[in-house]
C-alpha cells in the first residue's frame, strides 16, 4: 500500500480531512449510501492506508466539534466505515466479482445491525428513539425565532395537513402551538421511521457494500494491478433467477401477513419492495449500458446518461429492469419461451 506516490498520499490525506469538514453534508446521503465508507475504500487502494488513518482522525476530531453531531455520531461513522476498508482489502484476494460484492454488502449490513444493537445497549432505546431524540435536541438547539420560521414554512408546504385550524401564511404561533406542532412533526417522523428504517438499513447496506468493493476494484483495474482483479463492467450486470424471483415473492408474502395484521409485516413488506427495486435498478443499468454500447455511444456519455437516469428516473428504472429481467434477450420468460420452442422443434 505504501507504493503509492507521495502526491497521491498527500491528496488522499486532504480528502480524508475533507470528510471530517463536510460530515454534516455527507450524512444527508446516509439514507441511500454511506459516503465516508465508500471514500475510505477508495483511499485505501488509491492513496494508501495512511490517508485512511488521517481521514479517520479528521472525522473523529472535526466531526465531534459539531454540536448537533458529537463524538458518538463520529464514532458510529467510523464504525460503519470499517467494512469499506475490509472491502478494499478484499480486492487483493481476486475472488469472483459478484461473490466478492456479496461479501462486501453482507459485511456492511452486519455493521449496521451491530450499530443498532450497540445503540440499544448504550442508550437503552431502539434506534428510532435515538434518532428522534437527536432530532429533538437539534430542533431544541435552534433559536426560537428560527423554530417559528421553520415550522411555518413546513406548514405552508403542507406537512401538518389541513386539520390544524392554523393559517400558516399569516399566523404568529404561540409557544404552545409551536411545541404542539413540533411534537406532531416528531410523531410523524417516528411513525415513518418505524416502517421505513429496516428498508433503509437493508438497501443502504447493499448499496454501500457494493460500491465500496466496486470502486476499490475499479481503481486496481485502471492502475493495471497484477494479477488482474476480476471485474465485471456494467454491460455484464444481470440478475440471477433467485434475485429476480425471491425478493418480489417475499414481498407478496409479507403483504399477505400484513393483511392479517401480523406485527412488523408492514416494515418487512417495505424492505422487500425496496430490495426488489434496488436489484431491478441494477438490471436496468446493465440493460441501458448494453443498448448504448451497441449503438456506439462513447463511455463518458453512457455513464453520464445512466447516472442521469438513476437520479431523474429512479421510479422508472426498476420497471425497466423488471422488463429486462423477464422479457430481455436473456430474460427468465424469454428463456422459457425459447426452451419450449426448441423442444417442439426437436419433436
Amino acid at each position: 500500500m505504501l507504493s503509492n506516490s507521495r502526491g497521491r498520499l498527500f491528496a488522499g490525506c486532504l480528502i480524508g480531512i475533507a470528510c471530517g469538514l463536510t460530515l454534516p453534508l455527507l450524512s444527508v446521503f446516509s439514507a441511500w449510501v454511506l459516503p465516508v465508507t465508500v471514500i475510505f475504500a477508495f483511499l485505501w487502494v488509491w492513496a494508501g492506508w495512511p490517508s485512511v488513518l488521517v481521514g479517520a482522525a479528521g472525522v473523529m476530531l472535526i466531526g465531534s466539534q459539531y454540536a448537533f453531531l458529537g463524538w458518538p455520531f463520529s464514532a458510529a461513522i467510523l464504525f460503519l466505515a470499517v467494512p469499506g476498508v475490509l472491502a478494499a482489502i478484499l480486492t487483493e484476494r481476486r475472488q469472483p466479482f459478484f461473490r466478492a460484492v456479496g461479501y462486501s454488502a453482507a459485511m456492511q449490513l452486519v455493521s449496521l445491525l451491530l450499530l443498532t444493537a450497540i445503540a440499544w445497549l448504550y442508550f437503552q432505546q431502539d434506534l428510532v428513539d435515538v434518532i428522534i431524540g437527536a432530532i429533538r435536541g437539534l430542533v431544541g438547539g435552534i433559536p426560537l425565532a428560527q423554530q417559528h420560521f421553520l415550522v411555518l414554512r413546513l406548514g405552508q408546504m403542507g406537512y401538518f395537513g389541513e386539520n390544524t385550524g392554523i393559517n400558516f401564511s399569516s399566523v404568529i404561533l404561540s409557544d404552545a402551538q409551536l411545541q404542539g406542532l413540533i411534537e406532531q412533526l416528531l410523531n410523524s417522523v417516528n411513525s415513518v421511521l418505524r416502517q421505513e428504517l429496516p428498508s433503509i438499513v437493508l438497501t443502504t447496506g447493499a448499496v454501500t457494500g457494493s460500491l465500496s468493493y466496486a470502486v476499490a476494484g475499479w481503481v486496481r483495474v485502471r492502475r493495471g494491478d497484477n494479477p488482474a482483479i476480476p471485474f465485471e463492467k456494467p454491460a455484464n450486470w444481470r440478475l440471477t433467477a433467485n434475485l429476480i424471483i425471491y425478493p418480489p415473492a417475499l414481498a407478496l408474502v409479507c403483504l399477505g401477513l400484513n393483511s392479517l395484521n401480523v406485527n412488523g409485516a408492514d416494515a418487512a413488506y417495505v424492505s422487500m419492495v425496496s430490495l426488489s427495486q434496488l436489484f431491478f435498478s441494477v438490471q436496468a443499468v446493465g440493460a441501458l449500458e448494453r443498448r448504448m454500447k451497441a449503438s456506439g455511444m462513447p463511455p463518458g456519455k453512457r455513464t453520464a446518461l445512466i447516472v442521469l437516469a438513476l437520479v431523474i428516473g429512479m421510479r422508472l428504472m426498476p420497471l425497466l429492469g423488471m422488463y429486462s429481467a423477464l422479457f430481455g434477450s436473456q430474460g427468465l420468460i424469454t428463456k422459457q419461451i425459447k426452451k419450449r420452442m426448441d423442444g417442439k422443434g426437436d419433436e
